[in-house]
């Protein structure tokens, strides 16, 4: 086929349809469109779900990107809570950032996905998020006597 033909070819065929909706109007809906997709998706990661098991383990506090990490405290059933966290981290391929004397640790990276699935294991009492601190100052107007 000649460019020639091609051109009467395209000529003869109709426009293609346009939408009745304004320029303006349809990137603000294809903006509002992906803002929604976005928020879903942030709050879909954040949340996670429910755990897949019947009795999880309780889940404190809520995650704050300044101050991320979690603790997970294990059941005092637990003999050799050190042991249980050393299988749970190869289990799951998490590091732990720090393993407290009482047996509970702290691990500074940890997807939601992972929290919810540590959450089921039976020897886990409780997962917390890491929580900003906040020092107490005393009030120099109070009287100290």
């Amino acid at each position: 086929m000649s460019v020639n033909e091609r051109r009467s070819l395209d000529a003869s065929r109709p426009p293609p349809a346009r939408s009745s909706a304004s320029r303006p109007a349809r990137q603000r809906r294809r903006a509002a469109t992906s803002a929604a997709a976005v928020l879903l998706a942030l709050l879909g990661s954040a949340t996670a779900g429910s755990p897949a098991c019947d009795e999880p383990a309780r889940l404190e506090g809520e995650f704050n990107a300044r101050t991320p990490g979690v603790s997970v405290e294990f059941k005092r059933s637990v003999k050799d809570p050190i042991a249980a966290a050393a299988a749970l981290a190869a289990k799951y391929h998490f590091r732990i950032t720090t393993q407290y004397s009482w047996g509970g640790i702290f691990i500074w990276s940890l997807g939601p996905e992972i929290i919810e699935q540590l959450r089921c294991e039976p020897q886990v009492e409780m997962v917390e998020y890491n929580a900003p601190s906040t020092e107490s100052k005393p009030n120099p107007s109070e009287d100290r006597n």
